[in-house]
């Protein structure tokens, strides 16, 4: 006999004829702890959860998942769903359930005539854009490529193309996903209308998506990469040039600003080493001379240190971020937080910058950056009601990502991030958060309503319909109506 977590947090038992009953009926790998590959597996890219799961199954197509589900529903389990496990809030593990781990179906198919793309759930971001350009071909997904593309488009998907084309969800054309009665449905507008729609920004609260179908878009195999850096002193006057120049640029220019310290690393000139510093990041999908004089202007206001512009590879501009040697620092902790705003006045600059400048230096050994996102173009041009991501009204989102490795500064960090977020809260609006930066899994407890605004109640009638016992509570979780 075995005990699995359930879903009431008690454990069930499981005896050994149902345990081997179930892993008879799998074609997959099933790990138990002390197999090989348990601890890899159970690994997320935040080491803060460091969980154990009871089992973990590694499913290479859809029918093991379907088994594994209905076996969790039969016995009321706790499951959870690792696709890149790159989710900061901790969902991606859970202690003494059942993890599927997906790390095993990455495949990616591209249709060059049509320009869409069937890829599996398990794909990491470097993968699919490995793919698609070979085409010349881009969908739009995050900035740092080992993101999983599951998790990131279940929750929005921001990145180097959204201002030309769109969030993730704002490209996805159509997904399978197996319900928690066991069920493998094709959803898409005209098929499960209502599930295909709560997919689309509502996490995964509603089934284990087991591949998605995007639209993708001619892009590169060259772009111009922008990418002034100016010193911190000057941070607050170069982001509100930064701001009004956004205010008129082309769809084309995706721009991000970062606030950053120059990590020691041969990524950058050794007279940055160290140095704290505003980058003005971003991407021009145009023709690289008239991108290049669209972009001029932002590599010319005062206090210009260095500037990494230029002209190259798209796939390397989706690496760009995690290409310093620090990175290979591991394992790591993080601490992610996030909001919409309207605001990027002097007032909210002004906390924003000086909570980098107090940032916990002493505790936190990794990359720590504080960023601002420009939120302009088709992004805001799709309804509040099309997707379950909710208002698109917001011309920026800010966020703080704190890193470092020593367990015992956890809760100093965790509490740092809190305090700084509840200062910066005057300014939000309507007290949105970006799920997929949303802290650690209890800090978006009680923040769904505002997260999803008048999108919320409907979020709640269709988990009840799809699922009524809440098997899929390892996320943001959507409680059923009722």
């Amino acid at each position: 006999m075995i005990q699995i977590k359930g879903l009431n947090d008690t454990d069930v038992d499981i005896s050994e004829a149902e345990r081997q009953q179930f892993e008879s009926t799998l074609n997959s790998e099933v790990l138990y702890e002390g197999c090989d590959e348990y601890e890899q597996s159970r690994q997320i890219f935040n080491h803060i959860f460091d969980r154990k799961p009871a089992l973990i199954v590694k499913p290479t197509g859809v029918a093991d998942i379907q088994t594994t589900v209905q076996f969790a529903a039969a016995h009321r389990l706790l499951i959870a769903i690792k696709g890149g496990g790159h989710n900061i809030a901790g969902h991606a593990s859970c202690e003494g359930g059942i993890l599927l781990d997906l790390c095993l179906m990455q495949g990616v198919y591209v249709d060059p005539k049509t320009q869409q793309v069937r890829v599996e759930a398990g794909t990491l971001l470097h993968k699919l854009d490995h793919e698609t350009q070979a085409f010349g071909l881009a969908v739009p997904t995050g900035v740092v490529s080992v993101t999983g593309v599951a998790g990131l488009t279940l929750g929005g998907g921001f990145g180097w193309l959204t201002g030309k084309h769109g969030l993730s969800i704002d490209n996805l054309l159509a997904a399978q996903i197996v319900t928690s009665d066991g069920k493998v449905l094709n959803v898409s507008k005209n098929n499960h209308a209502d599930l295909f729609w709560a997919i689309r920004g509502g996490s995964g609260n509603f089934g284990v998506v087991t591949s998605f179908l995007f639209q993708a878009h001619p892009v590169g195999p060259e772009v111009l990469f922008c990418g002034p850096m100016y010193a911190i002193d000057k941070a607050e006057s170069v982001l509100l040039k930064w701001r009004d120049f956004m205010t008129h640029a082309s769809r084309d220019l995706t721009s991000v600003a970062f606030i950053y310290r120059v990590p020691p690393s041969t990524h950058f000139p050794k007279h940055l080493h160290n140095q704290d510093v505003v980058m003005l990041a971003g991407v021009h999908t145009g023709e690289s001379k008239e991108a290049k004089k669209q972009i001029e202007a932002l590599r010319h206001f005062d206090g210009l240190i260095h500037d990494a512009t230029s002209i190259m590879p798209f796939e390397a501009v989706q690496q760009w971020f995690e290409g310093w040697d620090v990175d290979k620092i591991q394992p790591q902790r993080f601490y992610f937080k996030s909001m919409f705003t309207n605001q990027l006045d002097q007032n909210i600059l002004k906390e924003f910058i000086d909570g980098f400048r107090l940032r916990p230096l002493a505790t936190c050994q990794g990359n720590v950056s504080f960023v601002i996102q420009c939120l302009r173009g088709v992004y805001r041009e799709v309804p509040e009601e099309a997707t379950a991501f909710g208002s698109r009204d917001t011309d920026f989102m800010l966020e703080s990502n704190l890193a470092w490795i020593d367990a015992n500064f956890d809760d100093a960090n965790i509490a740092w991030g809190r305090a700084l977020w509840d200062r910066l809260a005057a300014y939000s609006n309507n007290n949105r958060i970006y799920l997929n930066h949303s802290g650690v899994e209890e800090d978006h407890v009680g923040q769904l309503p505002s997260v999803f605004g008048k999108n919320y109640d409907k979020l709640r009638q269709i988990k009840k319909k799809y699922d009524p016992m809440n098997l899929f509570r390892k996320n943001a979780n959507i409680p059923p109506a009722d």
